[in-house]
């Protein structure tokens, strides 16, 4: 008996096991996977388990989802902790295809890279309140296959996402284009736990569809750039998302920059604005000559954490309040790293666009690049007096 007939045979073993076990299907939940997932790969994958396709919140696919009782389709939005929770309620295993939907915000000021990061950690930790078994990785290819100087930024980016979900602590396999699939039935990269049966055959299967795809689609982790299907957008139109990344000085976290931001900010700003604390949870930004606050933040403590401290922007006269989007500031310290993601979420203007655009806009592109230059003096300055070796994020950010 040959290497691959032992495999199909250690595969069906595994299958009759867990159905005499559990007497359910497994259910797999895939992510940034929808613009494969045309009604004959649907039913390929749904020979063995049940799925769920998760859409990108802001969207409403026209699919084929419909056709197949096996299927689910799940709006979810991989910038937001408790969509992504919601989406994922209910599977035993997930396949993440990397880069999955990315921001359809009508202003985005932010890298691939910083959002591909977000969403790997925003999806890993919603994996892990959902009990999540075991979490299929689709990629490109390793970094030692590329040549020296031509692996791109988006191949690093993919790279990180995938540090990012194996530092969830769940079990993580990630199967890259071109690998075999005998590999596939193998062991995770990560852990010594063996790959379900059913979840090797739906990641095999969605790999070789996305290597096979149409041209203008891509392989994970390229950044080519895909044409999706035909969607209606659904969130307001004048929505922001803007995300910027710094280093965290010593061994502070991203809890302490927030606090120390806002510290910061009124500092800096002192001529023009104050910033007012209620002692709780509440912060105004106040202009100094008036009692009017131009911007609110609201800190969220049940959402955050030392590692993700999150502020509902509630007011002021420079924000559009709308109860279907739920504008914030996040900060978000990557895992493993002392690198700092400050992002701003589904931010609504008061502003005419136009004005908004060339004048706030710009002000806090300006406002986040002064802030980052402080961190990165203030984390020189520590490792001076330490003697030691400066992270790499010092150096090349």
């Amino acid at each position: 008996m040959n290497s691959a007939e032992r495999t199909d045979n250690k595969i069906s073993r595994i299958r009759r096991e867990h159905r005499a076990g559990t007497g359910r299907r497994p259910v797999i939940a895939l992510a940034g996977a929808e613009r494969y997932t045309d009604h004959n790969l649907l039913a390929l994958l749904t020979e063995h388990c049940d799925l769920i396709v998760l859409a990108d919140n802001g969207d409403v696919y026209q699919d084929q989802t419909n056709l197949c009782p096996q299927v689910q389709q799940r709006p979810c939005d991989l910038f937001s902790l408790p969509s992504a929770t919601a989406a994922l309620q209910g599977a035993d295993y997930a396949i993440y295809l990397v880069p999955p939907v990315m921001s359809q915000a009508r202003l985005t000021q932010a890298s691939f890279a910083d959002m591909a990061a977000i969403q790997a950690d925003i999806f890993a930790r919603a994996a892990c309140i959902n009990g999540i078994r075991h979490i299929v990785c689709l990629s490109g290819p390793a970094s030692r296959n590329i040549p020296p100087g031509q692996c791109s930024r988006h191949l690093h980016s993919s790279l990180e996402a995938e540090q990012i979900l194996r530092s969830c602590g769940l079990p993580v396999t990630v199967l890259r284009t071109g690998q075999s699939s005998s590999r596939m039935a193998g062991r995770s990269e990560n852990t010594a736990i063996p790959v379900p049966a059913e979840l090797a055959g739906a990641g095999m299967t969605l790999l070789a569809a996305v290597e096979a795809g149409p041209r203008n689609d891509t392989h994970p982790g390229t950044g080519t750039a895909v044409q999706p299907p035909s969607r209606k957008k659904t969130k307001p139109a004048s929505d922001v998302r803007s995300v910027q990344r710094v280093v965290l000085p010593g061994n502070t976290d991203a809890g302490w920059a927030a606090r120390y931001y806002l510290e910061w900010l009124g500092s800096i700003l002192k001529p023009l604005v104050r910033i007012d604390h209620d002692g709780g949870n509440r912060y105004r930004v106040c202009l100094r000559a008036s009692r009017c606050a131009i911007l609110e933040l609201t800190y969220l403590p049940e959402r955050s954490s030392a590692a993700s401290s999150i502020y509902r922007i509630s007011g002021g006269v420079l924000t559009k309040q709308d109860k279907s989007c739920l504008s914030r500031l996040e900060f978000l310290q990557i895992p493993g790293s002392r690198e700092c993601l400050i992002a701003i979420h589904d931010y609504l203007p008061s502003l005419p666009w136009f004005l908004y655009k060339h004048t706030q806009a710009r002000v806090h592109l300006l406002v986040m690049a002064a802030f980052r230059r402080h961190l990165l003096r203030m984390s020189k300055r520590i490792y001076d007096v330490c003697g030691g070796s400066q992270p790499s994020g010092i150096r090349d950010i």
